[in-house]
């Protein structure tokens, strides 16, 4: 079937083999409308930059879902070690004015860069505005001090816990959070039950450290 670009170009690989680039200038698919471009690297990963109006991710993140308690307790899959995690290289880089999380929940001005190598993610930045406005930051990246820091930052704490479901009536406050891997296979330390809850939602919304 045909793709919902308009105005694109693709580039094939060396000796006419797959695909080397895809640029395109409009890409229209229900409420996703963004311009921009997919590199096809050697590795099997992916370079892919987004811009524009807005982006639907909803599909991808599963928060609709998430947002509903199970109807029975389910045991959790043991996670994989890094040497068994082969995920396909991604350099993603967005800016785009409105992200839709769900079906209702949005993020506003997002500007966000995401590396995943194969073991897992290696940096996540990400700056926005909530619907109410507020900002919402969040870094995650490697440290002199550990494998991996964790930053995050919400100057509404009830607007923030409804974007990613976890409240549908809180509001108010500030959340300020911080949170460090001494290793790939270790948790996030230093970091607080309602963080562990927030956190868990972003470990969603990025693929970050789930399998």
């Amino acid at each position: 079937c045909a793709l919902p670009i308009s105005k694109g170009q693709a580039r094939l690989g060396a000796q006419g083999k797959g695909l080397k680039d895809i640029a395109f200038d409009t890409l229209t698919l229900g409420r996703t409308s963004v311009k921009g471009s997919v590199i096809f690297r050697d590795n099997g990963g992916y370079a892919v930059q987004a811009s524009g109006p807005t982006l639907d991710v909803s599909g991808f993140l599963g928060l609709d879902d998430a947002a509903q308690p199970p109807a029975k307790p389910q045991e959790k899959p043991a996670a994989k070690s890094p040497e068994q995690r082969n995920e396909p290289p991604l350099d993603l880089k967005l800016d785009v004015k409105t992200l839709w999380l769900t079906k209702e929940r949005t993020l506003n001005d997002v500007k966000a860069t995401l590396i995943r190598e194969r073991p897992g993610w290696h940096t996540i930045n990400l700056e926005s505005r909530m619907e109410s406005g507020k900002s919402f930051r969040i870094r995650y990246a490697p440290a002199s001090s550990a494998y991996r820091q964790l930053f995050l930052d919400a100057e509404d704490a009830g607007d923030a816990l409804r974007t990613f479901g976890i409240a549908k009536t809180a509001s108010g406050g500030k959340i300020e959070m911080s949170g460090k891997e001494e290793s790939a296979e270790a948790p996030l330390k230093e970091i607080g039950r309602a963080t562990s809850e927030l956190q868990s939602r972003l470990h969603l919304v990025c693929r970050l450290l789930l399998e």
